[in-house]
Order: C-alpha cells, then sequence, then structure tokens
C-alpha cells in the first residue's frame, strides 16, 4: 500500500475505528503517513488548550469523561479491543503501586478524630460522609425526577458525642447540582447530639425521615502538598521515566506486570531505553531511538503500543514514560533467545523464571548475531 491508498485511513485511525492492517503497518512504518498522524493530534491538543483558557475561569476541572472519544484511537491503533477484567485488575494493581509512598507519607502523620456516617433516604437512596469539623459535607442524588439533596456538618467531635448540623430536602422535580445546593442552603437546620453507633430518624424537608448511623474514627491527617506545576512532574524531552508498567498482547493476554520502576536521563551517544524481561518471551528493549532490529511503535503520554508478527503489543505504566510532543515514535526490539543467566552478571538461572524491568543500552543476544550472519 502506498501513501495515497493509506491517507483515508490516517483520520480513520485516529478516531479510532476498524482500519485494514495494511494500511496501519503502512502508517506506522511511513514517515509522511505518521507525521499526518501526529498532526492530528497537535490540531486536537491546540483546541483543547484553547477551550481549556475560554472555559478555565467557568470551571476550572475538567473530567476524564469529558476528553474526545478520539483520544481512544491509541489504545486499538485501528482495532477494537476489550479491555479483560485482568488488566483492570492489574492496572488497579499498578496504581496501588504508584500511590504507596504517598499512603505511608500519610500514615506517618498525626491523627485527626473525624466523624464517618450513611445517610439513607425513603427512598432507598443514600450515599456516606467523612466529616471533620469545619468541614461540611454536601451531597445529592436523584432517581427518575425525585431526589434528596443534603449538608451536614460537624460542630464537635468526640468519642461520646457528635454534635451535628444538618440540612435535607426532598425535590419531586429534576434540577441540577447548582440549584440543590442553593435549595438546600434555604433549609432551616437541625442541630442534634448524636451518639455514635446509634441509628436515628431526621426529619426531611417536603416530608419523610432519612436514617442516620456513624462512628468516631482517628485518621492520619492529609499532609498539604507543595503546588507544583503539572509539567514538572513529568520526564524531560530526554528523560524516560517507566513505572510500574502492564504489558498486554492483543487486548487480552497479560503478559507481565511488575511493581518495579525507574527514571533515567538519556545521551545521544548510545542506545537508551528500558528492558521488560518475560520468562519464556525473551526480552523486549524500549528506546525512542531507532533500533536496527526494532519495529516501530507510538508513545503516547503512559502508553506504548506496537506490532509485532501479527500480535498487537500494548504497555500500560503509572506515568507518562517519555517527555517531549506526545504521541512520539519509539522502537522496541524483541530477544526472543534472551535469558538473564546469560548476559547479566551474578544472574544464576533462578533468574530466568523470573520477570524483571531495568534501563540501559540494548545489545543482541549471541542467537540473534548468528541469526543475522546467516541470512547474509
Amino acid at each position: 500500500m502506498d501513501c495515497n491508498a493509506a491517507e483515508p485511513y490516517v483520520s480513520t485511525l485516529y478516531d479510532g475505528e476498524e482500519v485494514p492492517q495494511e494500511a496501519v503497518r503502512h502508517i506506522m512504518a511511513c514517515d509522511v503517513c505518521h507525521t499526518r498522524l501526529e498532526d492530528y493530534a497537535r490540531i486536537t491538543s491546540g483546541m483543547r488548550m484553547l477551550a481549556a483558557q475560554g472555559e478555565g475561569a467557568k470551571n476550572p476541572s475538567v473530567s476524564i469523561g469529558s476528553l474526545p472519544a478520539r483520544y481512544t484511537w491509541f489504545i486499538a491503533l485501528g482495532k477494537s479491543v476489550r479491555v479483560p477484567r485482568l488488566l483492570i485488575a492489574a492496572l488497579c494493581a499498578v496504581l496501588a503501586v504508584v500511590t504507596m509512598g504517598w499512603m505511608r507519607t500519610v500514615a506517618q502523620g498525626r491523627l485527626v478524630t473525624t466523624f464517618w456516617c450513611e445517610m439513607k433516604m425513603p427512598s432507598g437512596q443514600g450515599g456516606g460522609s467523612r466529616l471533620e469539623v469545619g468541614q461540611p459535607d454536601r451531597g445529592y442524588s436523584f432517581s427518575g425526577y425525585e431526589g434528596y439533596g443534603y449538608k451536614l456538618e460537624a460542630l464537635s467531635i468526640s468519642e461520646n458525642a457528635v454534635r451535628l448540623r444538618i440540612r435535607i430536602k426532598h425535590f419531586t422535580r429534576f434540577i441540577d447540582s447548582d440549584a440543590v445546593r442553593e435549595e438546600v442552603e434555604k433549609v432551616a437546620p437541625q442541630e442534634i447530639t448524636y451518639i455514635p453507633g446509634q441509628q436515628i430518624s431526621v426529619p426531611i424537608e417536603n416530608g419523610g425521615n432519612a436514617l442516620l448511623i456513624g462512628s468516631v474514627r482517628h485518621d492520619p491527617e492529609f499532609p498539604e502538598p507543595e503546588p507544583k506545576p503539572a509539567a514538572s512532574l513529568l520526564p524531560g524531552p530526554d528523560e524516560i521515566d517507566i513505572n510500574a508498567p502492564v504489558f498486554i498482547r492483543d487486548g487480552k493476554e497479560l503478559l507481565a506486570f511488575t511493581s518495579s520502576g525507574s527514571r533515567f536521563r538519556c545521551d545521544e551517544i548510545s542506545p537508551c531505553g528500558f528492558a521488560l524481561y518475560i520468562p519464556g518471551e525473551g526480552q523486549f528493549f524500549f528506546s525512542p531511538q531507532q533500533l536496527e532490529d526494532g519495529v516501530q511503535g507510538i508513545a503516547f503520554m503512559s502508553q506504548i503500543g506496537f506490532q509485532e508478527e501479527g500480535h498487537f503489543y500494548s504497555l500500560f505504566a503509572g506515568t507518562p514514560i517519555f517527555g517531549g510532543e506526545q504521541p512520539r515514535k519509539v522502537w522496541v526490539a524483541h530477544d526472543k533467545a534472551y535469558l538473564p543467566s546469560q548476559h547479566q552478571r551474578g544472574s544464576g538461572k533462578s533468574a530466568d523464571n523470573l520477570t524483571s524491568l531495568g534501563q540501559g543500552g540494548y545489545s543482541r543476544s549471541e542467537f540473534q548475531k548468528n541469526q543475522r550472519e546467516d541470512t547474509k
């Protein structure tokens, strides 16, 4: 397939729709077509930044669900993929590993007395709240046109009693969250002394009663983070940050998950990247520099995708992997004959049965070298 035939599929691939495999291979290998694909990403990013500047004053936060659906093209690269439950579990493990250090910091902080409670409405709707003195909690829920809104405040918290100020209102028509907040503020507050562990009934404005039950706990105080620009947390243009990667084949087969990570800087002289060894599969070496024995793939923030011998591989990490412009090209060399016991000094045979993640340069195994000599 040439560029003229592949050009109509570039935008289709970017939108995450079905694309012939021949077109995918051409676009990934052709500099001209690959540049067109990157241009789509740059244009979309620019439009989103302009939109964000205009909306920033009204709504400073952006939800994941508001991102354009076309950003999902990277996951599939022209092929619809159902994410397996095994992958979801692995990605949850990535999140757990990434936040583990933060949780240790929290656990070492001082304890704060809190009130945890659950409010259940007459319709069966309800939700939980965590209260500290001086930090009210608001919530609302609707089922069809009927719903409830509330505001809970803890005036004082002790082991034996919690002084609460409560506002609850029943709505018979659907209104948005801002309107619910305004209406709830108009409700006359009820101040009650609650005994932890008891279930009590709380009157609701416009009819009915809510059930409240809760307990007093002593939680670690959340440390106040030092403000930093988001860009400062990303790797630099010449840096690689690989953190707790999950490696998937054909969208369904989990090849590897490792909780380790590394961040390092590359130079322009020697091949630089990171290696993922998988028992039975060999070693995969990922590099932003072109590799003689590598296949070309695409990296976008915390994801890498590439094709090899009819299989599509996806690598997901807990943090962005490469710095600089996104998406960007990446090369992957697969050494099927690689064994740690034969290449790593001090590694025994037991290392051949363990998944490992490492950094450094890439060198072909003796098997690959001989194979190249035989084909000459």
